[in-house]
């Protein structure tokens, strides 16, 4: 009998040169030629949830208070609690991945169901101003922080975790069924800055 797996709904041209069982993922670690950035890194494996309470400011995931505004984002111990609404936050595992899982109903693991990318890199902000016209570099904004909207015509997560010029760091998310056109989008976007896939292992915070 043939063990269950899970797969990314993400897929790149190029094939990974070294990947790791993890559970019940195969995750890419490293792809070749990935120089220097900025980079695109399937991050789907990552664990998710959506959050929805009516006293969502009552509810600590993992230890992580929610932030109370709604936009704001939290991020301690490899994981990220970010506040979408006065009901709904959304939360990702981004250090390496434990296995909590939560057990109240507040709590609706969405892992399967969402792709997560990061971009990441020098510049960033001239491969994605071609893709939203989300203001991502709004220096008014503290990051980590969350926006939620059309990113190449998607509804999509967009977490800015890094803002600087010469170090960004963007998550994206939205459902698995846009990986492919999501994917095309941005190396579409990213050609002339030389965007490339890249592994887990570029993958720093």
């Amino acid at each position: 009998m043939n063990e269950m797996r899970r797969y990314s709904p993400v897929s790149f041209e190029k094939q990974p040169v070294q990947t790791e069982l993890r559970g019940l993922w195969r995750v890419a670690l490293k792809y070749p030629q990935e120089g220097e950035g900025p980079h695109l890194i399937d991050l789907s494996h990552k664990p998710k949830w959506d959050v929805q309470s009516s006293a969502l400011d009552t509810i600590q995931p993992f230890g992580v208070e929610i932030p109370k505004s709604p936009g704001r984002c939290k991020l301690m111990h490899g994981r990220m609690v970010c506040r979408m609404n006065a009901t709904q936050a959304r939360i990702i595992i981004t250090g390496q991945e434990k296995n909590e899982q939560p057990n109240t109903s507040e709590f609706t693991d969405i892992t399967e169901g969402h792709l997560l990318l990061a971009l990441t890199g020098p510049n960033l902000f001239s491969i994605t101003e071609k893709l939203t016209s989300l203001d991502l570099q709004n220096p008014e904004k503290p990051t980590p922080y969350l926006f939620q909207g059309p990113f190449a015509h998607v509804p999509c997560q967009v977490v800015v975790v890094k803002n600087k010029t010469d170090n960004c760091l963007l998550l994206l998310s939205c459902s698995r069924g846009y990986a492919r056109d999501m994917v095309d989008a941005v190396f579409a976007a990213g050609k002339e800055a030389d965007l490339r896939p890249a592994g887990e292992a570029a993958f720093i915070l």
